[in-house]
């Protein structure tokens, strides 16, 4: 655990050093998400999964609209938003979740291999509506 808490630092510090203008902070800022999120799986700390959430947003925030790693950023914030749900029941969680979904379905062409993932996702979203 001390080798994570360590690689969060570092990216953090990485992060700062670049500047909002970096052409990869949004990489980082999508690195640091997953050490977040894994820390999160590793201690329950809900903590832990809104600072993933909220690094992968500005990630997608910063990223350009036809930059296919956008695409990407929508899918993991997509599943931090749903896993966040399951383990808080709050509605807004779900429907952020889906919101998202509907984004990168949009943004996602018809013959997109991922784009079945992103139409999985948000059918199995509106399944917890019931």
């Amino acid at each position: 655990m001390a080798e994570l808490e360590e690689a969060i630092r570092m990216e953090w510090e990485a992060i700062n050093k670049m500047g909002k203008s970096h052409p990869d902070r949004a990489n980082r800022l999508d690195s640091l998400g997953h050490k977040y999120n894994e820390r999160y799986a590793k201690t329950g700390a809900i903590i832990d999964l809104e600072e993933a959430i909220r690094v992968e947003q500005e990630a997608i925030d910063i990223t350009p609209q036809d930059c296919s790693d956008r695409i990407a950023y929508l899918y993991v914030l997509r599943s931090r938003c749903s896993r966040k749900y399951r383990r808080t029941g709050a509605i807004t969680d779900l429907d952020e979740a889906i919101r998202i979904s509907r984004v990168a379905i949009d943004a996602t062409s018809q013959d997109d291999a991922k784009r079945a993932l992103f139409l999985d996702g948000l059918g199995n979203e509106l399944g917890e509506r019931y």
